[in-house]
């Protein structure tokens, strides 16, 4: 497939992935509706609410991306320590008009997970996607880009890149995280991987880069994965662009809506009234879970899953936040 002339102005065309043996650039074709629908933009989420995926040459779209005006517009990410609330806070932007917003984009995480800013084309590329993916539909229209956990490698990078680009950096408490990923295998694992590729980005004085996650219990892989997103998270609110970025506890999300949203809409230079606030946090979608809209779930339902798991793993939690403390590498650092 060739480029199309509104390759670069309209988001109608979604990139998923650099297929690295052919340097070809998957991107699919996505409605409005199938955004919304679609939880994470890469190859399985295209093949569920994509109606075609088509495929160009890396170095085609680069050619043509050299010749296309440059967007200049504001575009806000969210950044996340998993399981937060992440995806809640993208469904009630998601509700806003004057935001468009997009799921966990697998071509920024496939670049994350092979960070080379020393790199040419690795800059290239990273330039590339950061460009298609702050397209929008309506020129007042601000982009919403819900990351994948791997992109907060990335976070300094996005916020000079663009100018006018703003972070909101969600996180948990120490003790509710572990929790959350003992919760599956799936999860157990997941935490693994990326302990494993993201720990080398650890600014100096996060003694991680020497972990070995095979010599750990899953309860001290997610003690040491927390504190490694901690020091992201506080690289970027204290760092010289601190001015453009909100920290959040992510249970406040699910506890406190209300007061939590203003907040992020007075970031990205939105105002919204009270009646539309209102109208926001009772919104029926709310009471179903955020990535399974069949399943019922909220605050409530929440607490009482913390509740379960807190009586399962509760001892071992406590066990992986004592090690931690007893190697000194929960020093100076607030646990909620």
């Amino acid at each position: 497939m060739g480029v199309p002339q509104d390759l670069f102005t309209s988001p109608e065309l979604c990139p998923l992935q650099i297929d690295v043996g052919t340097e070809s650039l998957m991107l699919a074709r996505f409605s409005r509706q199938a955004y919304r629908d679609c939880i994470s933009l890469g190859m399985n989420g295209a093949r569920l609410y994509a109606s075609a995926i088509y495929q160009m040459r890396v170095d085609d779209v680069l050619l043509a991306a050299s010749g296309a005006p440059p967007i200049s517009k504001p575009t806000h990410y969210i950044l996340h320590a998993a399981y937060c609330c992440s995806t809640l806070l993208a469904r009630y932007l998601e509700l806003i008009p004057s935001c468009f917003v997009l799921k966990e984009p697998q071509l920024l995480a496939q670049l994350a997970l092979a960070y080379k800013p020393s790199l040419p084309r690795w800059n290239e590329l990273f330039d590339l996607g950061v460009r298609l993916l702050s397209r929008t539909y309506e020129p007042e229209e601000v982009a919403i880009i819900k990351m994948h956990v791997p992109c907060n490698v990335l976070g300094e990078r996005l916020l000079q890149h663009n100018p006018r680009s703003t972070i909101t950096f969600l996180a948990t408490p120490l003790r509710h995280f572990v929790l959350a990923v003992l919760k599956s295998n799936v999860r157990r694992r997941r935490v693994r991987y990326w302990l494993r590729h993201m720990a080398q980005y650890a600014q100096p004085g996060i003694d991680l880069v020497n972990i070995n996650p095979a010599d750990l219990t899953d309860a001290e892989v997610a003690v040491c994965f927390w504190i490694l997103n901690r020091a992201f998270c506080e690289q970027l609110s204290t760092g010289p662009y601190r001015s453009r970025v909100l920290v959040l506890d992510g249970e406040c999300v699910a506890e406190f809506p209300r007061e939590v949203l203003p907040n992020v809409t007075n970031l990205l230079g939105l105002s919204i009234g009270q009646d539309q606030l209102r109208w926001l946090v009772e919104h029926p979608s709310f009471q179903r879970h955020a990535k399974q809209p069949s399943r019922p779930y909220d605050a409530a339902s929440r607490r009482r899953e913390i509740g379960v798991l807190e009586n399962r793993w509760g001892v071992e939690v406590g066990a992986s936040i004592a090690w931690a403390a007893s190697h000194g590498m929960l020093s100076g650092l607030s646990m909620t």
